[in-house]
């Protein structure tokens, strides 16, 4: 209140300066242009549609009476190239480059930015109507559109949308040589935003998109943690597999996890979430809304067979210091960003820290132990022996730490160009210990037959990103992009009473045993790429080239590998081509192709792909496309454990990964508030990369990969979803018919058998419903066909698949402000009803209590491992 009373009195102080006793009057003197704008938004509730560093260095002197003032200031900005148009109707001025040219069509350039900050808004939908229906383009990463229309009126109207914020009509008038350069439409945002995903197949939107028709995710609710996380909130896609609390990440359409490429500023990031999958590594107050392509990724992305997950860091306010807060059941997050010179530069910097430490609320302890695979919930599935006890370990004291640091230079320039630096730093370092039960002789009391072992579990992992790009129009249709990014990634995992099976030759008896296990890795990624995008008439081409050069070392200390060591390098060089172009006004062609020269072996590959939507827009519509896609980089991960991400590249003996992805479409839009989708998928794949401890199938070699590479697969399914959105209420239903198979001749005689992530039938139902207009709820329904039975993969059971998983997560969600303050606050309950849902069946030890302690024993049995139960998690935060 004391703010607001501030502003009013020295608002009130200042128009007693500009304004007459008989008439309103402007005064100025070498005022800066900026500041000019403040003040005429203030005293006439017009606003400026402009760009910061467009005007930054210009300042002005005039006097001029408010109806003289739009034309009085339109003379004063022409000596610096600037124009401006009124629209008196909507008490909006637009600012724009004043040229010299003519068009018998309307000719619009220009950007999107956030009206508050003077962000740029990346993939903004611009749209306008024809007499044949809708039309429009969306800009590029640095929210740039380039377009030309047939006006049919004395006024041209289009309009811009970008999820979050409000929408914004621009008009502009037919003269000028119907030419508008360097257009700034400024977007408000919305009283609070959410972090959101921006969902696609391809990489452009539908001209007229929505918040239904991008099928957007929310991420700030129904995590275990309290923390947005990104992949759990993508499972809500038919596209998108459901999985358990704690994951190795998401498998995208019969594809491995590692399959699925995490780009932050460019660049990979190679350990995608904190504390065994149960958060992202990255603070979301730290992001802009992310984009995911899964179906026929857009050449400018190397996009592996499992699609694309971008994400861009906040550049930071050109205009106001803001900072915002946040707090968890894990952790403390706080950002601060503001200009370096007003209108020109920014910074950004952002920070996030658990405290699991300090305090042990919400079951911290039990999370660490369950993601560390000490005593999780689990019980015998076979031997009918009454008594037996399926855990021998008791989780002891733990040490979990994790953190992570986001930080952005920007500057902007007057001629549009744009000089970004930032830099990620995230890395966990977590330890339980534990005490083991095992069998040893005492020769002092033969009848005590076991001791206690103490056991420990340690994971780290560290990865750091730095990108420095500029992004600068040649043109107002040409528009250039250079990067130049590194990523360095390290690891280092130990259990010593890991489980190992060894199963005998055909199958039928397992032997196991546990003994100490441990990896170190390190992953490198040098990345320098450059692009041109060219906007001519009626279509759009990206041209581009990239170099990528990994460096990395992996060692391994296991029952089969006493000292297994390797170390690569190998560089990528990549050609492509995008362009997107509509045929007869019915048929959206988007078509490009990426050329890879890989080092490692001198291969030469060609990466082709192709997505034709016919009638887009139109209340039906239907798609087709293709897309050959490589992976050159590959992960290793255990089925039981999650450990921290390991990576291998391709070599000369064992190819990357080929994935040739067919895939058709039909979409039904009956209403604005209803959309209805089927989409199908074929997607063979030729050397796939599995762990080899998750075949359970130990070798006795001491020189061999611990990976089996030769592995050929075919996954197919149809995805159905229902998209409900109303004023109050929006609902998605989605379910997913598919199989992803596998052959290896190493493995069953060369007989196909189930990927792991394979769910025959996937269901999912997310409501969320707006009580008031400051509480939301929200609700989630996940149901999967079993998982693969692994021990009848290894010929130990009849039982082909576990039973099956389902699990509701409720949420409350309550925004408010307060004076200067943004508040929001959340609560959600992951396993509401805390069922016992199967994760994985393995084979482990058990001592077997119904005989008397003198002969009691450590048997082999199959065990049921559960997922998560009921877990409570809040999130509190603040912005101001």
């Amino acid at each position: 209140m004391l703010k607001q009373a501030a502003a009013i009195f020295l608002t009130a102080l200042f128009s007693l300066g500009l304004y007459s006793q008989t008439a309103a009057q402007f005064t100025f003197q070498n005022t800066p242009l900026l500041q000019i704008i403040e003040v005429v938004e203030q005293q006439t509730g017009y606003r400026f549609l402009y760009r910061e560093s467009q005007l930054a260095s210009v300042k002005l002197s005039f006097e001029a009476a408010q109806e003289d003032l739009i034309p009085v200031l339109e003379t004063r900005i022409s000596p610096y190239g600037l124009s401006l148009q009124a629209d008196t109707s909507r008490k909006q001025i637009v600012i724009f480059k004043n040229v010299k040219a003519s068009s018998k069509d309307m000719e619009v350039s220009g950007q999107v930015v956030d009206a508050q900050t003077g962000e740029r808004l990346p993939f903004a939908t611009i749209f306008w109507n024809t007499p044949k229906g809708k039309k429009g383009v969306s800009g590029n990463a640095s929210g740039v559109f380039n377009f030309s229309a047939v006006p049919r009126d004395s006024e041209f109207t289009f309009e811009v949308s970008y999820l979050g914020y409000q929408n914004r009509t621009v008009s502009l008038k037919k003269n000028n040589g119907n030419t508008y350069r360097d257009v700034t439409v400024r977007l408000q945002p919305t009283a609070l935003q959410s972090s959101e995903i921006i969902v696609t197949g391809s990489t452009y939107l539908p001209a007229n998109s929505d918040t239904i028709y991008r099928n957007f995710v929310n991420t700030g609710v129904l995590n275990p943690f309290g923390e947005n996380n990104t992949t759990r909130a993508l499972q809500s896609l038919p596209s998108v597999n459901i999985t358990t609390a704690v994951n190795n990440g998401i498998n995208i359409r019969g594809s491995s996890s590692d399959a699925t490429n995490i780009l932050l500023d460019g660049i990979t990031i190679y350990n995608q979430s904190h504390l065994f999958g149960l958060l992202d590594s990255f603070n979301p107050n730290a992001l802009q809304n992310a984009g995911f392509f899964y179906d026929v990724a857009p050449a400018d992305f190397q996009s592996p067979p499992g699609g694309t997950l971008s994400m861009l860091t906040k550049t930071g306010s050109l205009n106001q210091l803001e900072y915002a807060a946040g707090l968890s059941n894990t952790a403390f997050n706080a950002s601060i960003h503001g200009p370096l010179i007003k209108g020109q530069s920014s910074w950004f910097f952002s920070g996030r820290s658990s405290y699991l430490n300090q305090f042990n609320w919400f079951q911290n302890d039990k999370l660490i132990a369950f993601g560390l695979d000490i005593d999780r919930p689990a019980e015998v599935s076979s031997g009918n022996l009454p008594g037996l006890n399926s855990r021998l370990t008791t989780p002891g004291d733990y040490d979990a730490a994790f953190f992570d640091l986001h930080s952005k230079l920007y500057f902007e320039f007057e001629n549009g160009g744009r000089l970004m630096a930032g830099s990620y730093y995230g890395a966990d370092d977590v330890s339980q210990q534990a005490q083991r039960l095992v069998r040893r002789f005492n020769s002092d009391n033969p009848g005590q037959r076991f001791t206690r072992e103490q056991v420990e579990t340690d994971n780290n992992w560290g990865n750091f990103s730095s990108s420095i790009s500029y992004r600068v129009p040649l043109s107002p249709s040409i528009y250039s992009n250079s990067l130049a990014a590194i990523s360095i990634y390290n690891s280092r995992f130990s259990k010593d009473d890991f489980v190992y099976n060894r199963t005998e030759q055909g199958g039928g008896k397992v032997e196991v045993f546990t003994f100490p296990l441990s990896n170190e890795s390190v992953f490198n990624e040098i990345k320098l790429n450059q692009s041109i995008d060219w906007n001519p008439d009626h279509s759009r081409w990206t041209l581009g080239t990239s170099f990528q050069y990994f460096m990395g070392e992996y060692f391994e200390e296991s029952f089969d590998r006493p000292g297994f060591f390797t170390s690569f390098e190998t560089g990528l060089f990549d050609l492509y081509i995008q362009t997107e172009f509509n045929l007869y006004n019915i048929l959206d062609i988007h078509a490009g192709s990426r050329l890879h020269y890989y080092t490692n072996g001198n291969y030469l590959y060609a990466s082709p792909r192709l997505k034709m939507q016919l009638f887009q827009n139109r209340p039906v519509s239907i798609s087709a496309g293709y897309s050959r896609n490589y992976q050159f980089t590959h992960r290793l991960s255990f089925y039981n454990v999650s450990s921290p991400d390991v990576w291998i590249i391709s070599t000369d003996e064992q190819p990357p990964t080929v994935s040739d992805n067919f895939t058709a479409g039909l979409y039904l839009r009956p209403f604005s508030s209803i959309l209805f989708q089927i989409e199908g998928y074929h997607k063979r794949l030729d050397n796939a990369r599995l762990f080899e401890i998750n075949a359970q199938s130990l070798t006795g070699t001491f020189d061999a990969p611990p990976w089996l590479y030769n592995n050929n697969g075919v996954s197919r399914g149809l995805e159905f979803m229902l998209r409900l959105y109303f004023e109050e209420l929006s609902l998605t239903n989605s379910y997913t018919l598919s199989e992803a198979t596998f052959t290896n001749p190493a493995l069953m005689d060369g007989e196909t058998f189930f990927a792991q992530w394979d769910r025959t039938h996937s269901y999912n139902t997310t409501a969320k419903y707006r009580l008031f207009s400051t509480l939301t709820t929200f609700a989630s329904f996940s149901y999967t066909s079993g998982a693969p039975n692994r021990l009848y993969f290894l010929q130990l059971e009849e039982q082909e698949r576990l039973d099956n998983y389902q699990r509701i997560d409720v949420g409350l969600e309550y925004r408010t402000t307060l004076e200067d303050a943004e508040i929001e606050a959340s609560f959600s309950v992951f396993n509401l009803l805390d069922r016992d849902n199967p994760w994985y069946r393995e084979m482990n030890l058990v001592i077997d209590r119904s005989v008397p302690a003198e002969r009691r024993r450590l048997l082999p049995r199959s065990v049921d491992v559960y997922d998560l139960g009921f877990q409570p998690s809040f999130n509190l935060s603040i912005m101001f």
